[in-house]
């Protein structure tokens, strides 16, 4: 028990799904490779600096403590470093980058994109003797506010005693799991800290890529190469 918050041991491979990780991406902008290597170096350069604790790992791990955004996150405030977030089951963190990605174009003026959305799931490695879990009984939050929708305030508060406490993870469940077929593999990881990685944070050679296929209702997720296939009914609003 640290203060009053009771840590625990974790090592495990919980799955997080991104923007596709494509290096052909730029290299429509250059003439070579060398060109392109040039075009890369300078977008790097670009980038802030990685913060302490980062260095030697993989940048796939590395990135989300590397920049603040405007928006919260459900253990993140607004401006603050990022929490990586993934999950035991692939197909969680499908359904929660789909459920996001249908809110971004639901709340856009313009419909949502005739090409599909690339995205690349991998696998991170995670090791630490702080792990949060808040899917234990009696909770932390009750259900209302570990559930509860954006700002997050009752969550971001959570995770702020419990960091300052030296938890460098939270287990806890996948609203949007819930929301969404009451899926049962529900279980999802916030590391709040780059001390929460195993070695470089990623398994090699894990990456899978998929296609997000949004519409007004819905999205379908389809794995380029492999069997998942994920039809999800969004809730209206």
């Amino acid at each position: 028990m640290t203060g009053s918050f009771e840590l625990s041991p974790y090592r495990g491979q919980p799955w997080r799904v991104v923007e596709a990780q494509h290096q052909v991406a730029t290299m429509q902008l250059a003439d070579s490779l060398a060109d392109q290597k040039v075009l890369e170096d300078a977008l790097e350069a670009s980038k802030p600096p990685l913060p302490a604790g980062c260095a030697g790992l993989h940048y796939l791990a590395a990135t989300p403590f590397r920049y603040r955004s405007r928006h919260p996150s459900r253990f993140r405030g607004a401006g603050q470093r990022g929490v990586w977030y993934g999950a035991t089951q692939l197909e969680t963190s499908l359904v929660e980058v789909a459920y996001h990605r249908h809110r971004f174009w639901a709340a856009s003026a313009a419909p949502p994109p005739r090409r599909p959305l690339l995205m690349t799931g991998f696998r991170g490695r995670l090791r630490s003797k702080a792990l949060l879990d808040l899917t234990t009984t009696p909770p932390l939050l009750p259900a209302e506010q570990l559930f509860c929708e954006p700002p997050y305030a009752p969550t971001i508060a959570l995770a702020e005693k419990a960091q300052a406490a030296g938890a460098q993870l939270i287990r806890y469940t996948s609203l949007r799991c819930r929301q969404l077929q009451q899926r049962n593999q529900q279980t999802c990881y916030a590391a709040l800290s780059p001390k929460a990685f195993e070695g470089d944070g990623v398994l090699a050679g894990s990456e899978r890529n998929f296609a997000l296929h949004v519409q007004a209702d819905g999205v379908d997720v389809l794995a380029t190469t492999g069997p998942e296939r994920i039809a999800l009914n969004m809730p209206p609003g």
